[in-house]
């Protein structure tokens, strides 16, 4: 617990260096809170990735809102995890989990789920000989790249909170884009009913027309 302590506080520290003690016997909840806030998944098969997050992020807020996170620790909890929670604003993916490219090999099915398209990721790998950032990130749809024996928990918060902030960018446009649609239904369904309406008062005009004798 000690160490936990020194990293929180002191943030010329690493979170996931190798001081940290792996291989705690108790695993947290795959879900943290069932209060509403940001969904932060964090998918890793290392059990002090999870610990220090949620430590490190146990009083985070952005925008008022606190983050529920979900845990998970292989490619195959990631798949069924995102099935239950395709509104998950934020994953924090592992690369080498039951595979050395496990990690990676998931994201192009993320990417073709329409639901999860918005949905921001963030590779995080202790080995980066095993994907380079500049390749993975030319290579694979991802928001963000970050070694963990270089995260403190100054950088931590600040991805999360850069994350967020696009998430909810991305919300808005959304929200515009269908907005604009509806109207521009309304519209068209309401110049619709104007054009059957002048079809009707023409029909009645030429019908109430009074042909013209002449004597």
């Amino acid at each position: 617990m000690a160490i936990h302590q020194q990293i929180l506080t002191n943030d010329s520290d690493f979170l996931f260096s190798n001081q940290i003690e792996s291989g705690h016997n108790q695993e947290p909840p795959e879900l943290d809170t069932n209060q509403p806030g940001w969904k932060l998944m964090v998918i890793d098969d290392d059990e002090a990735v999870h610990q220090v997050t949620r430590m490190v992020l146990e009083d985070f807020k952005f925008e008022n809102q606190g983050l529920s996170i979900i845990h998970g620790y292989s490619a195959e909890d990631a798949k069924r995890l995102l099935a239950e929670h395709p509104d998950t604003a934020i994953l924090m993916l592992d690369v080498v989990m039951e595979t050395d490219h496990a990690g990676l090999e998931l994201i192009p099915r993320i990417r073709k789920e329409p639901d999860l398209k918005r949905m921001r990721i963030v590779l995080r790998t202790g080995q980066p000989g095993q994907a380079p950032e500049r390749q993975v990130i030319a290579d694979y749809e991802i928001n963000d790249y970050l070694e963990k024996s270089n995260m403190s928990a100054d950088k931590l918060q600040t991805t999360i909170i850069t994350a967020l902030r696009n998430y909810k960018d991305l919300l808005t446009i959304e929200s515009l884009a269908l907005s604009q649609s509806n109207l521009e239904q309304q519209i068209e369904e309401r110049t619709r009913e104007i054009v059957q309406i002048n079809q009707s008062l023409s029909k009645e005009v030429n019908n109430a027309k009074v042909p013209i004798r002449s004597y």
